[in-house]
């Protein structure tokens, strides 16, 4: 927690991209196109909103007992959830179902500063190899993100966007023409090339003086442009909660993740606003 009344630090404004990238490393962006969940849009500018509340125990038990970390166990009953979908509403598909899992860029460098410092590394499935089970989609999606946390894998991810911004003639066009390119190179290299995200903000530790005033947190992400929908977790205490955000209709992904989480042993309290 930081006091409001001290004088901020200058690593509290530190550009960690600029700083630990290593330029000469620097890796390529271009991956395949996702599958997207397509469906019934909601009007404009509505969210569906479901939530799951956990027991954050059931929830580590589970990992345990399939030898993966949390994250990979959610992740890999998402991907699982959407598979679902994919298989029964676009069964020719052959675009991979690829989920964004952001990676805190803290864990490998040391700075503490309060702008963002995160990469993501795509993890998932390829349906034209065939329908996948669940236990298949937990030890792709184990292997995938623990060869994608790798230091000198991230640094390459980090360069390339550097690279960039540091381009002199990028740096000499006006801003329309910026906000242009930025929107074309969105649409080129942005949801294009994953499904959905999936975010876990991890364990949320505050002050002995405040525990009692809070019963849980929860964490949500905005709506999604092409994805249709995104996932959202977050632990305090024994309570996780895991939130999708979602704008179409159809509610299939949501009931499929949580009726896989129960089948693994994890109760699920689940909350919506429709």
């Amino acid at each position: 927690m930081l006091d409001c009344t001290q004088q901020p630090s200058r690593e509290e404004l530190e550009d960690g991209y600029k700083k630990y990238a290593d330029l000469t490393r620097a890796g390529k962006r271009s991956e395949a196109k996702a599958w997207h969940v397509r469906g019934t849009k909601l009007p404009e500018h509505m969210l569906r909103l479901t939530t799951g509340v956990l027991p954050a125990d059931k929830v580590v038990a589970a990992a345990k007992r399939y030898g993966v970390s949390v994250t990979e166990l959610l992740t890999a009953a998402y991907v699982y959830a959407i598979h679902q979908y994919q298989q029964n509403t676009d069964p020719d598909a052959k675009k991979p179902i690829k989920v964004s899992v952001p990676v805190n860029m803290r864990s490998f460098y040391p700075t503490n500063t309060l702008l963002n410092f995160a990469l993501f590394v795509n993890v998932g499935i390829d349906p034209s190899f065939g329908r996948f089970d669940l236990e298949e989609i937990i030890r792709e999606i184990h292997h995938q993100l623990r060869r994608g946390l790798n230091k000198k894998y991230l640094n390459a991810m980090m360069a390339a966007n550097v690279l960039s911004e540091k381009n002199i003639l990028l740096r000499m066009c006006p801003l329309f023409l910026k906000n242009i390119g930025m929107l074309m190179a969105y649409n080129v290299w942005g949801e294009r090339q994953f499904t959905s995200t999936l975010s876990n903000i991890g364990v949320i530790r505050v002050p002995d003086q405040m525990q009692q005033h809070i019963e849980r947190f929860d964490f949500l992400l905005g709506q999604p442009r092409m994805a249709g929908i995104n996932c959202a977790v977050a632990s305090y205490q024994n309570i996780t909660t895991v939130s999708l955000t979602s704008n179409i209709i159809q509610s299939d992904v949501e009931r499929e993740f949580f009726r896989c989480l129960v089948q693994m042993g994890v109760p699920v309290k689940v909350e919506c606003n429709y």
